[in-house]
């Protein structure tokens, strides 16, 4: 904090600062950085932390769920240093499918290899919503993405978790996937201490949506 001093005080501000700054303790907590919450907060990921989902077909017209239809699991493998940053490998299964993901928490975001931002807790810097083209995956045209910041309860199987972040992916697909409705969405639940609790995919015009909700997990 920057002091106004009277010039004829100049001398006893200085003696008046040295007998304080001696008098002060080595172990005084340090003030809270400025700024949003660290991504790493709601993506806690450690080698050894792992979460497993139960798979869910939720009909949308009639409200009727359909459960057994498989679990999905999600663990980190590794921890890599790249530059300033240490990014953790993701690996799993989701709705089925192999996963092999790299991210790190870069302040409030929530970056993969390519620097490339995939959540934020950063309403300012991403407010609303961002996108790119998505080059590197010949089933996407590109992602559009919004980060919603809300209170509100989410029940899964694991146990009611408060979820502050919301986070959707509308995803757009070139015609070489056109057997699948155009676009799909994807929609994450974050809790803080957890990551991710539920999880929801949807494709435009289809009757149903796929959920998978936190059956049980580990996380250090």
């Amino acid at each position: 904090m920057r002091l106004a001093i009277h010039p004829l005080l100049g001398s006893l501000s200085v003696l008046l600062f040295l007998v304080v700054a001696s008098a002060c303790r080595d172990d005084d907590p340090p003030e809270p950085a400025p700024g949003w919450p660290s991504a790493a907060l709601f993506a806690p990921y450690s080698p050894g932390n792992y979460w497993v989902y139960e798979r869910v077909f939720v009909d949308l017209s009639t409200g009727i769920e359909t459960t057994n239809m498989g679990n999905d699991s999600i663990w980190i493998d590794r921890d890599s240093t790249v530059g300033e940053f240490t990014f953790h490998l993701l690996r799993g299964t989701i709705m089925g499918l192999p996963m092999d993901r790299w991210y790190a928490a870069d302040g409030p975001n929530l970056v993969d290899l390519n620097g490339k931002v995939f959540m934020s807790t950063d309403t300012n810097e991403l407010a609303g919503s961002w996108s790119y083209s998505h080059t590197d995956n010949p089933f996407l045209d590109s992602v559009y993405r919004t980060l919603r910041h809300v209170s509100e309860s989410v029940a899964t199987p694991a146990g009611s978790f408060l979820s502050s972040h919301q986070f959707d992916q509308v995803l757009y697909m070139p015609d070489v996937v056109g057997y699948r409705p155009l676009p799909a969405v994807e929609r994450n639940h974050y809790a803080e201490g957890i990551g991710v609790v539920q999880y929801k995919t949807m494709f435009a015009s289809s009757p149903t949506d796929v959920e998978l909700r936190l059956l049980r997990y580990h996380v250090e």
